[in-house]
């Protein structure tokens, strides 16, 4: 039963027309006879169909976004102008340690943030405000039981009727990945140790044969004062040019079967002099396997060579007098 007047009425009738049903509010306005008796009533009816759809999609909307906020792995944070948390997914909680996101609403996000990080959060917070371009924060979270870990932080502002009304930040654990790059560079100190130990030349080049690498036994080698005087150098340059085109088919021998294996070479050094080198090569490949480049094990062969040389001669002379005695 409808009121006189009402313009929301409760019931929201369904008519039929052309044979689709639409939505509409209806609204009812009494009519008086000369002696204020109620002589008829005047109908008004919305068609609100519309309406009604595009609410709908927008909450089917609101409900997909939702799902999408909740099935993310990394933590995210909703807050308002003041930084206050007022919405967060549940992945937050669990990385933050709290029994559920609604621990999370309320409080303010800079107390997730270890307290020797704060400076530099207001301050990439700052200049988000400033740029108004999405920021990255490599930094230290808190969590609720008072131990950290090592965070990324993406922040971006979060707009409302073209006014700033928030901040959305995601927040991602890279406490695996800081462990990884850690135990990297340390396996990388260790290689550069071994690297720079050999007495051996070492001499790295990319697949065109220019040096980008080398250690300082190749400095020694070939008398050049420091690593500069080679990066950036053709290898063949410290080779003599009458035997470039055996160093060339030995890089093809290297490409198509990853080693080289044992070549001497007339080597050069920065002053024109020349020594007999041993060189050994192998490919290096990239992460997908493909050729990236070449590594040279050079070593100076010159004395033992002059001692072979000798050995050979005193073998002979030996033998001459055994002959002839």
């Amino acid at each position: 039963m409808h009121e006189w007047g009402t313009t929301s009425p409760p019931i929201i009738p369904t008519i039929r027309t052309h044979g689709a049903h639409r939505l509409v509010t209806d609204t009812y306005t009494p009519l008086y006879s000369p002696e204020g008796e109620i002589a008829g009533v005047i109908g008004i009816l919305n068609d609100i169909t519309e309406r009604k759809v595009q609410e709908a999609a927008a909450r089917a909307g609101n409900e997909k976004l939702r799902a999408v906020f909740e099935s993310l792995v990394d933590g995210i944070l909703v807050t308002n102008i003041e930084g206050k948390i007022v919405d967060a997914n549940e992945a937050s909680a669990s990385l933050l340690g709290y029994p559920s996101r609604g621990a999370l609403i309320g409080q303010y996000a800079l107390t997730l943030v270890a307290e020797q990080e704060h400076e530099r959060a207001r301050l990439t917070m700052t200049d988000l405000d400033e740029s108004r371009q999405a920021r990255l924060l490599d930094t230290t979270m808190l969590r609720a039981d008072g131990t950290t870990f090592h965070a990324e932080i993406h922040a971006v502002i979060l707009r409302g009727e073209d006014q700033r009304a928030g901040y959305v930040v995601l927040i991602r654990d890279i406490t695996e990945r800081k462990a990884q790059e850690k135990a990297l560079r340390t396996s990388l100190e260790t290689l550069r140790g071994v690297f720079e130990s050999l007495t051996d030349g070492i001499t790295v080049t990319d697949m065109q044969g220019i040096i980008t690498d080398s250690n300082e036994a190749t400095l020694a080698m070939h008398a050049m004062l420091s690593r500069e005087d080679l990066i950036g150098r053709s290898a063949f340059t410290l080779i003599h040019p009458s035997e470039h085109a055996a160093a060339l088919e030995n890089m093809q021998r290297t490409l198509d079967a990853g080693v080289s294996g044992i070549c001497e070479y007339t080597m050069v050094r920065s002053d024109g002099s020349t020594f007999i080198g041993s060189l050994n090569a192998v490919l290096l490949r990239d992460s997908d396997g493909n050729p990236s480049g070449f590594v040279a094990l050079t070593s100076d062969i010159t004395e033992r060579k002059a001692q072979a040389h000798r050995l050979a001669e005193n073998e002979a002379r030996l033998r001459f007098l055994t002959d002839h005695s």
